[in-house]
């Protein structure tokens, strides 16, 4: 009987992770290969399931295995479901409602937080990131106009030099045909 009980809760936390990871997944092939290995494991190592005990018991009577139904009844059927609910109610429930419900509130809060200043270090990267970019396309541009505005000022001083010499020349010509 004991055997039984810890052997329908073994199985149950295997359905019940079948049923997480079935559900965890978005397409049929994904959700058929996520419930086949966990299954499997509790068919292959020979874990008991009430709903499952509830088709063989009776298959096996049909076929004259010596049991009566009350072997199978209080032997199989009740410890095995109790084990199932154990299981379905402490495994599986309760692990989950530490993780993610009321029986994990403060360590909720204290992951809330840390996801919270996680967050905030992202958008501070990122911002950082940002303005970093800005700052170098900025640098370039104020480089670039520094060069055009040296350019230019450069182009100023040979134009007014030039138009200097030339007013110089024809000064010194008009100088020069008049004496």
């Amino acid at each position: 009987v004991m055997q039984s009980f810890v052997k329908a809760i073994m199985c149950n936390w295997m359905v019940s992770l079948a049923v997480f990871l079935g559900g965890a997944t978005n397409d049929l092939v994904g959700k058929l290969v996520a419930v086949w290995f966990p299954i499997s494991t509790f068919v292959a190592i020979g874990l008991e399931h009430s709903v499952a005990n509830l088709f063989l018991m009776p298959a096996a009577m049909l076929l004259n295995a010596s049991m009566s139904w009350g072997d199978i009844i209080f032997r199989n059927v009740l410890p095995v479901l109790a084990g199932n609910a154990v299981a379905g109610a402490l495994v599986v429930a309760a692990s989950y409602s530490y993780q993610f419900g009321g029986l994990g509130g403060k360590r909720r809060a204290i992951f809330a937080e840390k996801l919270a200043k996680r967050e905030r270090r992202k958008t501070l990267l990122k911002v950082r990131e940002t303005v970093g970019v800005a700052v170098e396309e900025s640098s370039s541009a104020l480089a670039g106009l520094a060069q055009s505005s040296k350019n230019v000022v450069n182009n100023m001083v040979e134009t007014v030099g030039g138009s200097r010499r030339t007013a110089s020349a024809l000064f010194a010509s008009k100088k020069n045909t008049e004496q």
